[in-house]
């Protein structure tokens, strides 16, 4: 997939911000990747990293099966969680930050009614990840 600087510009500012991420549908969710892919590499870059970021596989097949697993059950009877277990080192703030992303982005109905978008909370224990991921 490629997309242009305007292209991108104007999925974050008048298909998501306005309307939502479709959670149920894949080709949203590629391009969702794509652009979270690009404007992580730009951020980095700035930081002046001089190997370009790119997301590994496993970040990006894990936010996929977050996403879709609970688009698929969110709406049963009996909705089940999902579990992702993944390496030390294989970025899972990469991960959370790419699901609270989305779900925040997404078409999924506030529980506050007076807001738009959805509020995600991202709890952890880690001190140390908790500092480093807060300056970016």
């Amino acid at each position: 997939m490629q997309l242009t600087g305007n292209e991108i510009t104007g999925l974050i500012s008048n298909e998501w911000l306005g309307k939502g991420i479709d959670l149920a549908d894949g080709q949203s969710l590629e391009k969702f990747l794509y652009v979270f892919d690009t404007k992580f590499q730009k951020t980095f870059q700035k930081e002046g990293l001089k190997v370009p970021f790119q997301h590994r596989d496993t970040q990006r097949v894990a936010i996929m099966t977050l996403l879709t697993d609970y688009t698929e059950t969110k709406f049963t009877e009996s909705p089940k969680g999902t579990l992702v277990q993944v390496a030390t080192g294989e970025g899972k703030s990469l991960i959370v930050a790419g699901v609270a992303i989305t779900f925040t982005l997404s078409r999924l109905p506030s529980a506050d009614k007076n807001k738009k978008r959805n509020k995600v909370d991202v709890i952890t224990s880690n001190k140390i990840l908790t500092y480093r991921d807060s300056h970016y």
